[in-house]
Parts: C-alpha cells; structure tokens; sequence
C-alpha cells in the first residue's frame, strides 16, 4: 500500500537506491564513502518548506513539535524569542523517500538553515501510522544514502557528516520493527587518490552529534 502524505504525494528526491557492497557474515560493509557521489544531498533536494510543504495542519504540527522539541534540547534554538523560534522551525525543509518495500513514501526533514553547520544539519525520518506521523529517526548530516540491505521491509540508510580536510563520517541505521537504530558509526579519510582510512568514530559526549557515534536527541533507546 502506498502511504499519502497530506493533499497530495509531497516531490519525490531525484535519488533513490544505492548499492553498497556486500560483507562477510556478520560485518556491515563500510563502503558507503564509494556512493556519496550519488547520494541525497541534504541541503538542496528537498523542495518543500514545513510551511508550504502539501501536509494537513495536523501533520505539519506532528513534524513541528518533534523537530521544534529536538532543537530546544541540543540548544540550536537558545535566545530566540517563541515566535522567532516558530518561524525558524517553520523554515526546516520537507520532501519524501522511498525506504519501505512495500513501495510507501516516509517524510524526510531537514533542519532549517539558520542551525545548521558546516558538515551537515539535523534530519529526522517520519513514518505514517494510524493516520499520524511519527518521527522514526533523530540523526543529521549533509547527505543521505538508502542501502541496498534491508530488515523488516524497510532499506538500511547512511548519514554523512562533512568534517573538513578531507574527512567524512558515517552513521549506518537499520530498521527494528519500530524505528531506525544505529549499528555502525565510521570515520573515512582521504588518502591520496587511493581508499579512505577507515576508523572508528571517537566516543564522545552525547550531547555532541551523531557522527560522534552518540544517538542525537529523539532518536536514544
């Protein structure tokens, strides 16, 4: 069953399935820096405004008060005053994915400009249940991948955060039955025209993104 979104189906994003490479048993492949060329990128290909996007009103106040709650707890929304603070949440951008195998749209939003850094933005995953939305996954970065692999009907997908000097990092989700949880966290450096070296992300504070290998805000177990 294909699951509308609203008045209408919101544009689809010119991507869709990346094949990443297979693994030995048991090993997640972490090849999904070959395919980054290819991938959603996160602060271009998504048409809608939260505003304008072709949503019901309750569907856009579903998407606000999970977006709006995660902002005001990592502090991207200090200082503003509420009607500043609506507004600029009002400006995260909306379209939607294909991730499920039963051919349904879930709803991908970007976080607006205005608290977005250099390697990336928050970005949440909706899914459509019982005639709400529900927010499925809290992670962030510049650009998307949708795997090849899937568990429970749903495609395995990559964030990717741009660190600078050549470096990206890498978070890989995979779908419980409920919501998207991580089970990889990597690192990839550039090394001279030849393949990255790949490392473990660091372990950090968990207030600091997710390309530190933290789960971001809405998305803990």
């Amino acid at each position: 069953m294909r699951v509308r979104v609203g008045r209408g189906m919101i544009a689809l994003l010119p991507v869709l399935l990346l094949l990443c490479g297979g693994s030995a048993a048991g090993q997640e492949p972490r090849d999904d820096w070959k395919l980054e060329a290819l991938s959603t990128d996160l602060l271009r290909h998504l048409p809608h405004s939260l505003e304008g996007a072709p949503l019901t009103s309750q569907e856009r106040e579903e998407i606000y008060r999970q977006i709006d709650a995660d902002l005001r707890a990592s502090d991207l929304l200090a200082g503003q005053p509420p009607e500043q603070e609506r507004e600029t949440v009002m400006g995260a951008a909306v379209g939607t994915v294909h991730l499920a195998e039963d051919g349904s749209e879930q709803v991908l939003v970007r976080a607006p400009r205005a608290v977005c850094g250099n390697g990336g933005c928050p970005v949440w995953l909706f899914v459509s249940e019982r005639g709400k939305l529900r927010a499925v996954l809290a992670s962030g970065g510049g650009a998307l991948i949708v795997r090849k692999t899937t568990s429970r009907g749903f495609h395995d997908v990559t964030t990717v955060w741009h660190m600078g000097g050549g470096e990206a990092g890498y978070n890989v989700y995979r779908w419980n039955g409920r919501k998207y949880e991580e089970i990889d966290c990597y690192r990839a450096r550039g090394a001279g025209g030849g393949p990255p070296v790949i490392t473990d992300c660091p372990k950090c504070d968990c207030g600091a993104p997710g390309w530190c290998g933290c789960a971001p805000p809405g998305n803990k177990p």
